[in-house]
């Protein structure tokens, strides 16, 4: 059987890529609306649907997490640059901060990975897995929040009328 090393960069840039058409396209109806920050929640569940598309779709798979963050900081950058969501200084620091929350989740999620594997039956236990770390990660960025005014330079970027 082909092993499938593309399958979570290509996993996570699918889901972004349709999250920021879906955004494209709400913008062209709607020139007007207004979207919440892109911060690590945000990047933490497109990390987390791409690292359970992977499990699911290619069981099994254990590649090193640190050479997986790579692909993900150029996504989480180059994307919203290319949407034109975001200017280049924007997009410099989404894809640092995009590769450090991914790098992140896939080595929590290949911890409890690795414990799911002593019991294959458990076929809900990665998604369940996977909203405890969301979840983790949402309360993780309310913690960052209280720096300046409200918004952190690491987790929240402002421009074009509150996107991100």
């Amino acid at each position: 059987m082909k092993e499938r090393i593309w399958l979570l960069p290509v996993a996570l840039i699918v889901f972004l890529t349709t999250a920021l058409l879906t955004v494209i396209l709400i913008r062209l109806q709607n020139p007007f609306a207004v979207f919440p920050r892109f911060h690590v929640p945000y990047m933490a569940f497109f990390s987390l649907l791409a690292l359970l598309a992977e499990h699911y779709l290619a069981p099994g798979r254990d590649r090193p997490w640190l050479t997986a963050a790579i692909p993900a900081a150029l996504a989480f950058g180059l994307l919203p640059w290319a949407a034109a969501l975001a200017t280049p200084e924007q997009a410099l620091r989404l894809g640092a901060a995009g590769g450090v929350v991914f790098c992140v989740c896939a080595f929590s999620f290949r911890s409890l990975q690795r414990r799911w594997a002593r019991d294959p039956s458990a076929l809900l236990a990665p998604a369940v897995g996977a909203l405890g770390l969301f979840l983790a990660s949402q309360a993780f960025a309310s913690l960052l929040r209280g720096e300046k005014n409200g918004v952190s330079p690491l987790t929240s970027f402002r421009g074009y009328d509150n996107i991100y």
